[in-house]
């Protein structure tokens, strides 16, 4: 079997023939097919047998005048009465229930897959509550246990208005921003702590994402004091002294 006729087998062409869904030009090529290709007029014979065996399977009455709507176009002869042609009159309006069956599969498929879409995005959505919800849990069972110590930053000379929080605890710290001043992009804050007179650094932090949550910082034993300076984008090895923006005694 050639390319054109596989092609011709696997579109729909001869179902909307059978239907008289066909223009002109449609119609005189599957007549031609018919008469000059085995292949073609065996599958006409065999859809034509199929929707048959379903109308008559389904007992359902035609609409008035689809047979000799169908005689016409199909044949070209005169309306006959004879149960013979009056079995084609079933034919149309057997094929439309397929199509319409078909169709209804469709969408049903089509509904099905966009509920297993939504199904997917929310089982993500659990997901990622849950794993919050776990965070929330630890952060909370941190700053309750008994050797967590909350200390309060405030502000200095260079931001009178900075507070920030930091509950220290040797297994995991936690910072919390109440208040810092903005800074350029090209700066960010960094947490320091002063042990026998050096500071060391206890990692950076954007004072926007500290507002909202509380941020894990480093722990170092034996600090004297917390610092927050503004240090340039990425943290610095020293602290800047001169843009100490928060500190406290601890």
């Amino acid at each position: 079997m050639n390319k054109e006729l596989r092609g011709i087998l696997e579109s729909d062409l001869l179902e909307r023939y059978l239907l008289g869904e066909v223009n002109e030009q449609e119609k005189a090529q599957v007549l031609e097919l018919r008469r000059s290709s085995p292949e073609i007029k065996k599958a006409l014979d065999e859809l034509e047998a199929t929707l048959e065996q379903v109308a008559l399977e389904e007992q359902i009455a035609p609409p008035p005048g689809l047979r000799d709507k169908i005689l016409r176009q199909n044949y070209r002869v005169e309306p006959q009465v004879s149960s013979k042609r009056l079995s084609f009159s079933w034919l149309g309006y057997a094929a439309s229930l397929l199509l319409i069956a078909g169709g209804a599969w469709f969408w049903q498929q089509q509904r099905i897959n966009d509920l297993e879409v939504q199904a997917t995005a929310y089982t993500e959505q659990i997901v990622q509550l849950e794993a919050d919800c776990q965070k929330t849990n630890r952060q909370f069972a941190l700053i309750n246990a008994p050797d967590t110590r909350p200390a309060v930053l405030t502000g200095t000379a260079y931001a009178p208005s900075s507070v920030v929080v930091v509950y220290w605890n040797p297994t995991a710290c936690l910072l919390h921003v109440s208040d810092q001043p903005d800074i350029p992009t090209d700066k960010t804050y960094q947490l320091w702590a002063d042990i026998d007179g050096e500071m060391k650094s206890l990692g950076t932090f954007d004072h926007l994402s500290a507002r909202d949550e509380l941020l894990p910082m480093a722990y170092l034993d034996h600090a004297e004091s917390l610092n927050v300076t503004v240090e340039p984008a990425g943290g610095n090895d020293h602290a800047t002294v001169s843009t100490l923006s928060a500190a406290v005694a601890i």
